[in-house]
C-alpha cells in the first residue's frame, strides 16, 4: 500500500491521543518514514527523546473485514453443491482470519508484546528492544524509543562496525531457539 497523506496521519494521531501534535511532540515528521512502513512516523518527544511509531490507516478494520466476509459468502454460494466435501466452511475460516487481523491491528497489544520481549532480554547485551512510550500509545498508535543500529542485512555496516557476523548469527539463533548456543 502506498503511504497515506501526512495530514491523515496527523489527524489519526491527534484523534487517538486526544491532543494536538504540537503538544504531544517536540518535532514531528509529517511526511512519515517510508523505510519503516507505509504507516510510519518519527520525531522527538517533549523530553527530547527520539521516537518512531506506527499509525493505523483510518478505517482499516472496516474495509478489511467487509472484503473478507464478502469473499467468504461468494465462496460458499459457489460451492453450495459440494458443501459436504468442504472440511472448513469459508465463513469459519474468515472468522479466524478476522480474529487474527484484529489482534495484529491492535497496536496497544503490539506494544505489550514489545514490552514483554524487552523485559525478557533486558539483561542481555545483544538484543535491544525499544521501550514503549505508553502515554503516546493506543490501539491505533504505537510509539517506541528510536534505537540507532545497523540492519542485520547491511553487511557493509556490520563489517565497518567490527561486528563478528558468525557470532551475531549464533546469538540470533539463541534468541529464537532456546537451548542453542
Amino acid at each position: 500500500m502506498p503511504p497515506f497523506p501526512g495530514s491523515q496521519r496527523v489527524f489519526a494521531i491527534e484523534t487517538a491521543l486526544r491532543a494536538p501534535i504540537a503538544t504531544l511532540y517536540k518535532t514531528f515528521d509529517e511526511a512519515g518514514w517510508p523505510p519503516l512502513d507505509c504507516a510510519g512516523a518519527r520525531g522527538h518527544a517533549r523530553d527530547g527523546a527520539k521516537w518512531f511509531g506506527q499509525v493505523l490507516r483510518p478505517h482499516i478494520h472496516c474495509g478489511t473485514a467487509r472484503r473478507h466476509r464478502s469473499a467468504a459468502r461468494a465462496r460458499e454460494l459457489r460451492n453450495a453443491g459440494i458443501r459436504r466435501r468442504i472440511r472448513f466452511p469459508a465463513r469459519e475460516i474468515v472468522a479466524e482470519i478476522e480474529s487474527t487481523l484484529t489482534n495484529e491491528l491492535d497496536l496497544q497489544r503490539e506494544g505489550a508484546n514489545a514490552s514483554l520481549l524487552r523485559r525478557n532480554f533486558i539483561d542481555g547485551n545483544y538484543l535491544i528492544v525499544p521501550d514503549v512510550h505508553w502515554s503516546h500509545t493506543t490501539e491505533s498508535v504505537l510509539t517506541l524509543e528510536r534505537v540507532h543500529a545497523s540492519a542485520v542485512d547491511d553487511l557493509a555496516a556490520l563489517d565497518a562496525a567490527g561486528i563478528d557476523r558468525i557470532a551475531l548469527a549464533k546469538k540470533a539463533c539463541a534468541v529464537f531457539t532456546p537451548g542453542v548456543s
